[in-house]
């Protein structure tokens, strides 16, 4: 049988579950090899491997795995040659003379590696191991996890990062919006959290966050849609940058609905905080989503999203959003959903700039009270420091190629009543004096990219519902592109 020498020619790091000097321990101790070449195996610079498809597949086999924990490998560049055995006298002699003068610099070099960069990523989740598991009524698993310890601090920019419990300043409302609050639509509970000084975070497998993070870095952030993003569709109302306006946040009640999707579609009804329509760098995004690619399931999900330079995720399934509360997790389930012509259950999203520290925070309600979930700090987005030129409310829409277009919102056209379409009611952007206006009649504007399938249309004449927009439809095949 021949046999290869593979050589070290050059160092990058990867991981597995064996180390190079296990590597070699296997192979030396291999029962089937004989004396002879065992002997001239011993070198750790000299993995003999059988032939196969992937030789990184066999260095891993080889070695003897350190349980329970992972352990990082030292990936090595190589050259390969075949021998046929027994290996000759001049062969042992070039093995032999290699010495452990260079295995010494190589395993310096790979402990250095090994307690550095990828160490890190170790040492984080052990370090972040919960405080605390349970599980909800949908069956999710949540951990809780101290706040000091979260992702959040594992980004670059926020390795000195002073975590702020609460924003600067309160938010000054109108007197329109204070008086409407206690006569709010009915709206989902939100499920208790985690002890003080924790914070919830949905349990997800290393695949969901790889799965998650191409899908953020493929998908689209913004209307209008382009050749290079076929397959997404919206309905919106947009309140663009005039007269040179800059917004510091939106809010506004949105109708929880379930439209059906399946793998490979998703519908979502949110809130757009947009640096530059027309150089869309820094995006905040916050409502509810149906997506099974996402999470697995074909309910309607509390989610953020944020994308700044091309880096950014969804909940908190990378570093970057610093979570303050306890009680409110991102990605839950919303056990409710608004029934069309009957009961109507909403969230409220608001997504407002601190005046002082400009970081973005989220607010939800719990209890009909404002619940500060937690904030994006203001160095995660350069263009948003001085607010946004553009808000836009509504839906999106995504499916795979030769699928047909899953419903928006509560699959049904707007038309005159509120319990029929998906609703986002009392919509008010925030101004450079922190206070909420509802927007004029004619400062928003409508958009739809397929009339066949979805429509979106605004009112003001309801003094209780406030700006209104209602937005949505069935999809279908006739969408078009």
């Amino acid at each position: 049988m021949a046999w290869l020498r593979v050589k070290a020619t050059s160092l990058m790091v990867g991981e597995a579950m064996a180390t190079f000097a296990q590597a070699c321990h296997g192979l030396t101790n291999d029962p089937q090899a004989s004396p002879r070449r065992r002997r001239g195996l011993r070198n750790p610079h000299i993995v003999a491997v059988e032939p196969c498809r992937s030789w990184q597949k066999s260095l891993i086999e080889a070695g003897q795995p350190l349980p329970p924990a992972r352990v990082f490998f030292l990936h090595l560049k190589i050259r390969t040659v075949k021998y046929k055995e027994p290996f000759s006298k001049s062969h042992h002699k070039k093995i032999q003379t290699m010495g452990l003068r260079k295995f010494s610099l190589l395993a310096g070099i790979w402990f250095a590696l090994l307690v550095g960069s990828n160490a890190q990523e170790q040492y984080s989740e052990q370090e972040r191991r919960p405080i605390k598991t349970f599980k909800t009524i949908n069956g999710e698993l949540i951990d809780c996890i101290d706040i000091y310890k979260q992702p959040a601090f594992d980004h670059p920019l926020l390795k000195d990062h002073k975590l702020q419990k609460k924003p600067s300043l309160s938010l000054i409302a109108t007197k329109h919006r204070q008086r409407e609050r206690v006569n709010q639509l009915e709206r989902s509970h939100v499920l208790d959290g985690c002890p003080d000084g924790t914070i919830p975070i949905l349990r997800t497998t290393k695949e969901d966050r790889m799965r998650a993070n191409f899908f953020e870095q493929t998908r689209p952030q913004i209307y209008p849609l382009s050749a290079k993003t076929p397959g997404f569709h919206f309905a919106y109302v947009e309140l663009p940058n005039y007269p040179d306006t800059l917004y510091a946040g939106a809010e506004a009640f949105i109708n929880n609905y379930i439209p059906k999707c399946e793998k490979g579609q998703f519908s979502v009804a949110q809130i757009w905080i947009i640096s530059d329509i027309n150089n869309p760098t820094n995006v905040i995004q916050a409502g509810w989503r149906v997506d099974p690619d996402l999470y697995n399931d074909d309910r309607s999900h509390l989610f953020i999203s944020w994308k700044a330079d091309g880096a950014g995720c969804y909940d908190l399934r990378c570093p970057g959003f610093v979570q303050v509360d306890n009680s409110i997790t991102l990605g839950q389930v919303l056990p409710n959903t608004s029934v069309y012509d009957g009961p109507q259950f909403e969230i409220y999203v608001a997504i407002h700039q601190d005046a002082n520290t400009k970081d973005w925070w989220l607010t939800v309600k719990k209890n009909n009270v404002d619940v500060n979930v937690g904030y994006w700090p203001a160095k995660l987005f350069p263009q948003l420091t001085s607010g946004a030129k553009t808000l836009q409310f509504g839906g999106e829409t995504h499916t795979s190629k030769g699928k047909p277009f899953p419903p928006m919102g509560s699959g049904y056209f707007p038309d005159n009543s509120y319990t029929h379409a998906c609703v986002f009611r009392q919509i008010q952007y925030l101004d450079s004096s922190q206070s909420w206006i509802a927007p004029q009649s004619w400062r928003g504007s409508t958009h739809t990219s397929s009339q066949n399938c979805y429509r979106a249309t605004t009112n003001n004449e309801n003094k209780f519902m406030g700006y209104t927009l209602l937005f949505g439809g069935p999809g279908g095949d006739g969408c078009g592109a």
